[in-house]
């Protein structure tokens, strides 16, 4: 890095710990959840003239990139921690403050309603993935109040196959609640309730909330994060599945939940030429094969580690909706495919239903 160095920007540091950008998330990807939430919002259609509640807006993650767009007065933030907001604003400068003229409230108990202004849209981004029941509630309950007619609150939350029963708010650990839950949730509020499939680094879901005789005018926002051609590639032959891992052969790295989606990413090497494989196929503990891709992803860190400039292009990443996974899965393998033999990559992970 050139002019910032990491210290500065809190790389290697662990989330939650007391730093501008630590304290809100993993330091480095500071930058792509900021622009992840810019990207839905403007998609979701915000514009300049908008009056825009950051629900926890923390160190101004995503403030600072709201802050030049929407016109004065129109960016309004909510977060317990003043020292954070302080922390943002140190490093936007005092100058784009008083021009734009944000305002904020230091609170626990989402007083959205005490601005006094009607928001067109409010975002809450990892703030339900740390909060109980209890004080989702309470949040939608402030954000009804002074929702416009259209308006949209969008947040995240970690889908899972259980609901957190605690009271308290819990961090930098994270809970997880079923989507019938956050709908029920949503309706005790008096508010609809939509999963959106939108890319998320760390692997929440998306949703949306809105009032009830607003649902033909919310827009919609899923993302189509890929094509059906990836899904749609020419059936294979298996001869053979080597179940063996062997270090050159590859790495199912990571596997997260978007919505009703996996996305599974990882790198690939053919066994035989030493260069990447062609394609790989997932499959679960049966040899059940659920889906197939090209090797087509950037991994410039695979080419160094070969000193091969060919495997720099060895990096894959395949999206699976839930229903096409049979729901006695446990587990997902990923094999790279080398003349009707599959070899299977290092990793293995757990499916949630």
């Amino acid at each position: 890095m050139n002019l910032t160095s990491k210290k500065e920007l809190g790389i290697g540091l662990s989330a939650g710990e007391k730093h501008y950008r630590a304290f809100v998330g993993p330091p480095e990807k500071y930058d792509i959840v900021s622009a992840m939430q810019f990207n839905l919002l403007t998609f979701l259609g915000l514009r300049e003239h908008h009056r825009l509640l950051d629900i926890g807006c923390g160190s101004l993650r995503v403030g600072r990139l709201l802050l030049p767009y929407l016109l004065p007065g129109n960016y309004f933030g909510i977060e317990p921690e003043e020292w954070l907001v302080k922390e943002g604003i140190k490093q936007l400068g005092d100058d784009l403050i008083e021009l734009k003229l944000p305002s904020f409230l230091y609170r626990t108990d989402f007083p959205a309603s005490e601005f006094g202004v009607v928001f067109d849209y409010a975002i809450a981004q990892s703030i339900f993935s740390h909060a109980s029941q209890q004080q989702i509630s309470q949040c939608l309950d402030q954000v009804k109040k002074c929702l416009a007619p259209h308006g949209i609150l969008a947040a995240t939350f970690i889908s899972g196959d259980t609901d957190y029963d605690g009271t308290e708010w819990v961090y930098p650990g994270c809970v997880d609640y079923t989507e019938k839950t956050m709908a029920k949730l949503a309706n005790a509020s008096g508010l609809e309730f939509k999963i959106i499939d939108w890319p998320h680094p760390n692997g929440q879901t998306w949703s949306l909330f809105y009032h009830k005789d607003n649902n033909n005018e919310v827009p919609d926002p899923t993302y189509k994060l890929i094509t059906d051609t990836r899904q749609q590639l020419p059936l294979i032959k298996v001869d053979q599945f080597i179940d063996e891992h062997n270090e050159s052969v590859g790495s199912f790295d990571s596997m997260h939940l978007l919505g009703r989606k996996y996305i599974l990413r990882g790198w690939s090497r053919n066994p035989i030429t030493q260069r990447p494989s062609e394609k790989v196929i997932v499959t679960n503990e049966n040899h059940q094969i659920i889906s197939q891709t090209k090797i087509d992803v950037v991994r410039e860190d695979v080419g160094q580690a070969y000193n091969s400039a060919e495997m720099n292009i060895s990096g894959w990443e395949i999206y699976i909706d839930k229903k096409e996974i049979p729901s006695s899965t446990k587990r997902l393998f990923v094999y790279s495919y080398c003349d009707g033999i599959l070899y299977k990559l290092y990793g293995e992970f757990e499916v949630k239903f």
